[in-house]
């Protein structure tokens, strides 16, 4: 439950964080850090419209943030965590699962703009997994088990080192960072998945994918900085997970700020190329 609490409260957060950034890096002056809070609270206050009889429509994004909440849950938040068996594999479930109640809620109304974003968000996913999958599995065969504590409290090894890198990039084509952004894409296809959805539906849909890009975050923070602080009370390692969270969602954001977006068969030719490479440093690492 705390990092059920702590997602919904800091997500907010890091997003408004880096959308001060990326106006100081443009030479604006930007909202305030709290505004995606405002943004969020005005959402979730007006009633939506509802373009279709579909119920799926309305359901989607609230499976979609809880499937992110659930991605949430298996995260360490100081020395507190539902540990389990195999639980890396249900983060990275939990975590398709976000993606997949966006394309279903897109693909439930007729609109060329929302089914052109959820093939795209189908597209970006179906390249992307597999190298989160591959990355999580070079970290999980370093440690030699599936649990996160594991994991996260087994010594450095270059299998380990390769599998922070994969992940590290996997973290920022999985959060629809910019140059990533295809599936919404605002100036271009008026938002994409999310472009039939107003109102509260709106609102509950950016909560799951703010939560979903401080699930990954975190996650990467925890296994950069978790076994270095073992036997550390639970309020610094806690502290420690959030300012290095902070500083990696900044870094993605001054990234944003200077990228420009490409298009859809760019990244899944690059996610391609990134997959096989993690094969072979995959294969090489374990016989390393």
């Amino acid at each position: 439950m705390l990092g059920v609490a702590l997602s919904l409260l800091i997500s907010p957060l890091f997003d408004g964080i880096a959308r001060k950034i990326k106006a100081r890096v443009q030479f604006r002056v930007g909202p305030p850090i709290v505004q995606t809070y405002y943004d969020i609270a005005k959402l979730l206050s007006l009633q939506p419209r509802i373009p279709t009889k579909n119920k799926l429509f309305v359901i989607a994004p609230y499976l979609a943030l809880a499937s992110a909440l659930a991605s949430v849950s298996v995260l360490p938040f100081g020395k507190f965590w539902v540990s389990f068996s195999w639980d890396v594999v249900a983060f990275i479930y939990a975590l398709a699962m976000v993606s997949v109640f966006f394309m279903l809620g897109a693909f439930s109304v007729r609109s060329a703009f929302s089914h052109i974003g959820a093939h795209r968000e189908m597209m970006l996913i179906l390249s992307t997994e597999p190298i989160l999958a591959v990355a999580l599995a070079m970290l999980s065969a370093s440690a030699g088990s599936l649990k996160m504590s594991d994991i996260l409290s087994s010594p450095l090894s270059p299998l380990s080192l390769l599998g922070v890198l994969f992940l590290l990039y996997s973290v920022y084509v999985e959060g629809s960072f910019v140059p990533f952004d295809v599936a919404e894409a605002e100036t271009e296809i008026a938002g994409g998945i999310f472009v039939e959805y107003s109102g509260k539906l709106l609102g509950v849909s950016l909560y799951a994918l703010l939560i979903k890009r401080f699930a990954l975050t975190w996650l990467l923070a925890s296994i950069l900085t978790y076994r270095f602080l073992l036997g550390v009370s639970w309020p610094v390692v806690l502290l420690v997970q959030f300012v290095v969270s902070a500083v990696i969602y900044s870094v993605f954001a001054l990234i944003e700020a200077t990228s420009a977006r490409l298009r859809i068969d760019q990244i899944v030719s690059m996610n391609v190329r990134v997959f096989f490479l993690a094969i072979i440093a995959f294969i090489v690492g374990w016989f390393a």
